[in-house]
């Protein structure tokens, strides 16, 4: 990642060491979602589904609105938040959940780019 952002300082010729580089307001943020895909609530997906995705809502609630159980050897594990590992859709259902974030931020912090 720290290679990534110095790259994409040396294209926009961004020198933090320099004050003349600074001619416009920038800011670099990089998080860390750990176990993210399995954190996400399956309820905000759901309702956010729904609302811009009426036509594939059904399938990702018959898929999603149940707890799935997980077996392991003689343990039983009940899946009840996250997207399921391998679904192609879990992706797609986990940057749903994202564009919620994203605009919350941009409501509550306006004036950020």
């Amino acid at each position: 990642m720290v290679h990534a952002w110095r790259s994409l300082m040396d294209e926009f010729k961004i020198n933090p060491s320099s004050e003349e580089s600074f001619d416009f307001d920038a800011i670099g943020f990089k998080t860390d979602f750990i176990n993210a895909f399995n954190s996400v609530q399956r309820n905000i997906f759901l309702q956010e589904c729904a609302q811009k995705f009426p036509q594939i809502y059904k399938w990702v609630y018959f898929c999603y609105s149940q707890h799935s159980l997980l077996f392991f050897g003689d343990y039983t594990i009940s899946s009840e938040a996250g997207v399921q590992q391998g679904d192609p859709l879990g992706p797609f259902l986990f940057c749903l959940v994202l564009q919620k974030l994203v605009l919350k931020i941009s409501v509550e912090v306006p004036n950020l780019r």
